[in-house]
């Protein structure tokens, strides 16, 4: 269960979440606090199912329901060239042949 960023990725931690720079190309993503969260714990090798449940402790937002958002979120980094998940992760979280959507607002690119 692995999500980790390409080789010409990197990340710094900012006011208001992290900023990813795709070091080949110069361009440059915010992503929001929740963003930022996310990305680490995936990172860390926490696994998305846990992660989710970390996640919607205390509210009452459902665990589906994060579980969709951050597949969704792992998608968009994936398809940007961000990121890459192992085929078992990727079949997981329906990455593969996935588009994101609307639910992958935790993630802002420059300008394409």
């Amino acid at each position: 269960m692995t999500v980790r960023l390409k080789l010409h990725v990197s990340t710094a931690v900012t006011d208001n979440g992290m900023a990813v720079l795709e070091e080949s190309t110069g361009r440059f993503f915010e992503l929001n606090a929740t963003g930022a969260t996310v990305l680490t714990a995936l990172l860390d090798g926490v696994h998305p199912q846990e992660l989710a449940r970390r996640l919607t402790a205390g509210t009452d937002i459902g665990v589906e329901r994060v579980s969709a958002d951050i597949a969704a979120f792992v998608t968009c980094l994936t398809q940007r060239g961000l990121a890459e998940a192992d085929t078992e992760t990727a079949h997981e979280l329906g990455v593969i042949g996935a588009s994101h959507g609307p639910d992958a607002r935790a993630i802002r690119g420059d300008a394409a």
